[in-house]
């Protein structure tokens, strides 16, 4: 199996140098048996496939129309033999508002830094509390996976995520909480939802890392530990 991280960071394995684009966005996963599965990193804008948003991981068929954001994503190229994924990069379109937007965003991190330490001091209150029995949880789907001969296409998208894909993924979503905070009001379902999957975030982080390397994750995401 073959996983390649799409997204703006220069941490990730496809490049895409533009503002409608997140910095973890999504990722091709190319499995053992020929099939091709995309999947969503709950983006700012979203990834469509012909024309059709999607959550979680779908398949792929030769000749589906990828967007991220408003960028067209030429998935095919990254998955023949002859292409040096880790250089490529896509080609971005111009977006004159990009110095306007880069403003905004700049205004809502500084206005929303109190916001992120609030709710990262409960995120990580409740890491601590869920740690016990997410343990226990893992076992058993451990003992589950091993017994039951899953398919390959069961596989978490967090368990092929590196380190540096949780740090830009939990940065990513504390920004998107901080927006959704602004649109809704912070004692909104919406907010609670965001703060949730932040959460969700950090258990799988702690899973994969362990719980101290978990919090390091967090803070260098900008979620301050205590």
């Amino acid at each position: 199996m073959k996983v390649l991280s799409v997204g703006r960071g220069s941490s990730n394995d496809i490049v895409i140098n533009d503002p409608t684009v997140s910095r973890v966005h999504c990722q091709l996963v190319m499995h053992d048996d020929g099939r091709i599965t995309l999947a969503d990193f709950g983006s700012s804008n979203g990834t469509t496939v012909n024309g059709q948003r999607i959550t979680g991981e779908v398949p792929l068929n030769h000749g589906d129309r990828v967007m991220l954001g408003n960028n067209p994503l030429n998935w095919e190229s990254y998955i023949t033999p002859s292409t040096s994924v880790r250089n490529a990069t896509e080609k971005p379109k111009k977006n004159m508002g990009w110095t306007i937007a880069a403003t905004v965003v700049g205004l809502i991190v500084m206005g929303f830094g109190i916001y992120k330490i609030v709710d990262s001091k409960k995120t990580l209150n409740k890491l601590d509390k869920d740690k016990q029995s997410e343990s226990s949880s893992s076992r058993n789907n451990d003992r589950s996976s091993s017994s039951s001969n899953k398919k390959s296409s069961e596989i978490s998208i967090y368990d092929t995520l590196s380190r540096d894909g949780f740090v830009n993924l939990l940065s990513n979503k504390s920004l998107d909480c901080g927006i959704v905070a602004i649109n809704s009001g912070y004692n909104s379902h919406e907010t609670a939802a965001c703060r949730e999957e932040l959460r969700t975030i950090c258990r799988h982080a702690s899973r994969r890392f362990g719980e101290e390397e978990a919090r390091k994750i967090a803070n260098e995401a900008g979620l301050p530990v205590y």
